[in-house]
């Protein structure tokens, strides 16, 4: 595996709230691990894990990142973890914006990772009244990003 590849893997690690992330490229497996803090008390087994008050907050600020459920609407989500794009390149304009009418199979923005990248797609015909995501923000599988409505 190349070693710019392995950077990406540790940007995309840093850039969001995952704690590892496993990659099997061609016969070749890498894992890219947080470092785990040893200053948290440990629970016993069958009990919950001690919220500490170093605790609460790393707990508070990693469901703030979290995209809100939107209420109404055609919900289209990532496919994969990634990093979002929302043009074709920087210097182009995004594929979509609030208020673009767009038909089922429109790409909406891309989902990259490593040399894997994913078009988003309208998976309905209307118009685009929510983007929740910003361009090279790190998503997650199944995070919302647009609401077409």
């Amino acid at each position: 595996m190349e070693i710019r590849k392995i950077r990406e893997l540790i940007r995309l690690l840093e850039a969001s709230d995952l704690a590892e992330v496993e990659v099997t490229l061609k016969g070749c497996a890498i894992r890219v691990a947080r470092e785990r803090s040893n200053s948290l008390p440990q629970s016993r087994p069958g009990e919950n894990p001690p919220q500490t008050p170093a605790a609460v907050p790393a707990i508070a600020a990693a469901a703030s990142n979290s995209a809100p459920e939107p209420n109404s609407g055609y919900v289209v989500r990532s496919s994969m973890v990634g990093t979002t794009w929302l043009s074709q390149n920087p210097d182009a304009p995004a594929f979509v914006a609030v208020g673009t009418s767009v038909k089922r199979g429109d790409t909406l923005g891309v989902v990259a990772t490593l040399s894997t990248s994913n078009r988003i797609e309208a998976g309905v015909s209307g118009t685009v009244t929510d983007v929740l995501v910003a361009n090279g923000q790190p998503v997650e599988f199944d995070q919302p990003m647009f609401v077409i409505g």
